[in-house]
Parts: C-alpha cells; sequence; structure tokens
C-alpha cells in the first residue's frame, strides 16, 4: 500500500468528521440562534451589501482541494462565496441564522489556519438581469 493510499483525502476527512457530528439543526429548531429577515455582507474595502433571506432560493455547498464553495442563489442574483471551513456557515445560511459575513483577505488565511471558525475570503455577486 502507498503511502497516498494509506491516508485520506483533506475532502475524505471533511466527510468523516460531518459523519461524527451530531445533527444540528432540527425543524423550527435553531439551538437558540436568532432568526434574521437579512444577511449582511461587508467587503475588506468597506462596501456593504444585504440580501433578503425571503428571496433565497436555493443554497449549495461544494468541497473542492482548495476552498469550500457555497452558491446561494437570490431573486435577482447569484453569491459566491469562497473561504475556508464553510460548512457551518452553510448550514447557518439555510437556517437563516447568519446577520453578517465579513471578507477577509486572503493573505491572512495562514494566521486562521487553527481556528476552526469559517473563513471568507471572495464572495462575488452576479446579477440575473445584467447582460
Amino acid at each position: 500500500m502507498t503511502e497516498t493510499s494509506k491516508s485520506k483525502t483533506r475532502i475524505e476527512e471533511e466527510i468523516d468528521k460531518r459523519k461524527k457530528v451530531e445533527t444540528i439543526y432540527e425543524i423550527g429548531k435553531t439551538k437558540g440562534k436568532s432568526i434574521y429577515p437579512f444577511v449582511r455582507f461587508v467587503w475588506p474595502d468597506g462596501n456593504e451589501q444585504a440580501f433578503a433571506y425571503a428571496h433565497l432560493s436555493k443554497v449549495t455547498f461544494s468541497l473542492t482541494d482548495d476552498v469550500n464553495i457555497i452558491e446561494a442563489a437570490f431573486t435577482k442574483e447569484q453569491l459566491t462565496i469562497k473561504g475556508y471551513r464553510l460548512h457551518q456557515l452553510y448550514l447557518d445560511l439555510i437556517n437563516h441564522t447568519v446577520n453578517q459575513i465579513v471578507v477577509k483577505d486572503e493573505r491572512y488565511t495562514q494566521l486562521s489556519s487553527e481556528n476552526e471558525e469559517p473563513y471568507v475570503t471572495e464572495v462575488e455577486v452576479k446579477d440575473y438581469f445584467e447582460g
């Protein structure tokens, strides 16, 4: 058996980790978290934008070798959120319990690697109706 086949990939480790975690949310329960009408995004340059949860129709989570990706479809916009350790953020988004997401500079990712908190490095907003 080679060294590569013995060790699990980062994606396999993440999947195993999620299988061990108890169910975080049940219908109608948010474990004491507040439910918000909007989710607000703050970029490093100081720009902000808020989106109404009422217009959120689909959220997907993807693991890649480099980063985690969350795609959120609102009525008029598609948001692509990239970063590290984003699965909890994904769960919070689908339960409307995220009030604010702050985009942080990618160069500080190394400093946060020991932290278990989600670390968002990029949010792209695309308007469905712009050509």
